[in-house]
């Protein structure tokens, strides 16, 4: 599957985005990668180098179906759209927020297991210093894993995030909330989803 080295984690700032503008949520994994390119990142490294996490590409990892039989939204899902270090995928139709869907998907290599943990730690440790106990711990998905939601300014939109070996991976489920137009989809679902979502995508990594 395509990787592409990108840098470290910059995840600050995360859920503060605005909810139509999931695009801008690449920022929670490693940046700094060429968007243009996919080169194959190197498998190993000897002790002398710093494992460098490599972006592996979502949107050929995990298809629309996948997304849609996992899904929680009664808006189904149309196509996905790749973005400098995600996968976006995108609902039929396009309504303003809140009932706006859509899920973004991040997934990385970093090479050794340990490098994973300190990935999906340092997120944590980001999140929690803007806002103490963003962070909950989210049992049974990989070796560690977290969810992020019900921020007063963001109750729409839910991160869960994961360390599985030497793989890290964050889904983000935002929309469908707190609307007449239809029925909420609330926090508990959608942490259901992510996780479910990242359980599928470490089953297809080697």
């Amino acid at each position: 599957m395509p990787l592409r080295p990108v840098g470290l984690v910059m995840v600050a700032g995360f859920l503060m985005a605005g909810c139509s503008e999931l695009g801008s949520l690449s920022s929670l994994a490693p940046t700094g990668g060429d968007s243009g390119s996919r080169t194959p990142a190197a498998a190993t490294a000897t002790p002398t180098e710093e494992a460098t996490p490599a972006e592996i590409f979502a949107c050929d990892l995990i298809s629309v179906a996948d997304v849609q039989s996992i899904s929680p939204f009664t808006t189904p899902f149309a196509g996905a759209d790749p973005e400098v270090t995600a996968c976006r995928y995108r609902a039929t139709v396009d309504p303003p927020p809140p009932r706006q869907p859509g899920v973004l998907l991040k997934v990385y290599d970093y090479v050794t297991p340990e490098a994973a943990l300190a990935g999906v730690r340092a997120e944590r440790d980001n999140l929690n210093y803007d806002h103490p106990q963003a962070a909950t711990p989210l049992a049974g998905l990989g070796d560690e894993a977290y969810q992020y939601g019900e921020l007063p300014i963001k109750e729409d939109r839910i991160v869960v995030s994961a360390a599985s070996g030497r793989y890290f991976a964050s889904a983000v489920l935002t929309g469908e909330y707190n609307d007449a137009r239809g029925p909420d989809i609330g926090y508990a679902a959608k942490v259901a989803a992510g996780a479910q979502l990242l359980r599928l995508v470490f089953s297809k990594l080697p």
